[in-house]
C-alpha cells in the first residue's frame, strides 16, 4: 500500500515480480484466453487509449504506438517510468509480441511520480487530459480506498463524453473495489489466474469484469520481460480487448451474451470478456 498526499491511500496493484528471460514463439496465455477469434481485418480505426500511470518508457517495442506524452506535475511533455508500472501496463494493452491489441494508439499520460503516488488532483488533471485530446478509453491501473468528491466529478467529466473508463478493482484484500473503480459508469476489473481462481489479494464488491491479472508476461521499463499479477495487469488486459470491440464498432457488444464468460468462484459470479467476431 502506497501513502498519497491529504491521507489518501493510493494503491498501485503490483506484486511479485519475477524475472523471465525468455520469449516465446507462442501466443501468451492472457492473449489466447481473450481473443478466441481475430482477422487481419479486425482492426478498422486507431482507438485511442489514454494510459494513468507512472510514464512509459520510450522503448521501440512500444515506441510506434505512443502518439502523445504529458506530464502532469511539471507540465511537459515528456515523461519517464521510474517506478516502473506504466510501461508494464502498456505493454500488456499494446505490445506486439505480448500485448492485446498492438494497433492501439497510446496516449501517455504520467500522474505518478517517481515512488508510484499521486493525488486526486493529478489523477484528475491526467483525465482533463485524456478528454482534451478525445481518447476512446482512459486506463487507470490504480486506484484510492477513500472517496473523493473531486475526483468523482472529474471521473464523470470523462464519462459524459462517452468515453470509457477501465480501473483496477483493488488487491488490498477489503470487501469493496477502490476509486474510482466503484464508481458507476467506470468498468471494474478484477484479475484470475489460468484455472479461473481469483487472484488471492483481490478485493471484493462492485466487480464488472475479471480478465487475467494473475503470472502475465509484461514488458518492464528497462524492455525486458517479466511477470506480474494483479488487477492493474487485469485492467491493461480487459482494455485491450475493448479496444478491439471499438476498433470493430462493436463496443455495445461487450455485454452480449456471445461475447461474454460467467464463472463461479466460492459461489460469486463473475463475468470474463473475450474478442469474438
Amino acid at each position: 500500500m502506497i501513502k498519497c498526499k491529504k491521507s489518501l491511500f493510493f494503491l498501485i496493484l503490483t506484486s511479485f515480480l519475477v524475472l523471465f528471460s525468455a520469449c516465446s514463439t507462442e501466443k501468451e496465455w492472457n492473449v489466447e484466453r481473450q481473443v478466441v477469434n481475430l482477422d487481419e481485418n479486425t482492426v478498422k480505426d486507431k482507438v485511442k487509449v489514454a494510459v494513468l500511470d507512472s510514464g512509459i518508457n520510450n522503448l521501440t517495442h512500444l515506441k510506434k504506438n505512443i502518439a502523445y506524452t504529458f506530464n502532469v506535475e511539471d507540465n511537459n511533455k515528456s515523461t519517464s517510468d521510474l517506478f516502473d508500472h506504466g510501461t508494464k501496463i502498456a505493454s500488456t494493452i499494446a505490445d506486439n509480441k505480448i500485448g492485446i491489441n498492438p494497433n492501439v494508439s497510446i496516449y501517455d499520460i504520467q500522474v505518478l511520480n517517481s515512488k508510484g503516488q499521486g493525488t486526486v488532483e493529478s489523477i484528475c488533471k491526467g483525465i482533463d487530459k485524456s478528454i482534451e485530446q478525445r481518447v476512446d478509453i482512459i486506463n487507470m491501473s490504480l486506484g484510492f480506498n477513500k472517496d473523493s468528491k473531486l475526483l468523482r466529478k472529474c471521473v464523470n467529466r470523462a464519462l459524459d463524453k462517452n468515453i470509457f473508463i477501465v480501473a483496477a478493482s483493488g488487491d488490498g484484500s477489503s470487501d469493496s473495489v477502490n476509486y474510482p473503480a466503484d464508481y458507476k459508469g467506470v468498468i471494474s476489473v478484477s484479475a484470475i489466474d489460468k484455472d479461473d481462481t481469483l487472484y488471492r489479494f483481490s478485493n471484493k464488491g462492485k466487480i464488472d469484469f475479471v480478465a487475467p491479472g494473475v503470472d502475465v508476461k509484461v514488458i518492464d521499463n528497462e524492455g525486458k520481460i517479466d511477470i506480474d499479477s494483479g488487477s492493474s495487469i487485469a485492467a491493461a488486459n480487459f482494455t485491450g480487448v475493448l479496444s478491439l470491440y471499438i476498433s470493430s464498432n462493436q463496443e455495445k457488444n461487450i455485454y452480449k451474451e456471445k461475447n461474454i464468460r460467467n464463472i463461479y468462484i466460492k459461489g460469486t459470479k463473475y463475468t470474463f470478456l473475450y474478442y469474438n467476431r
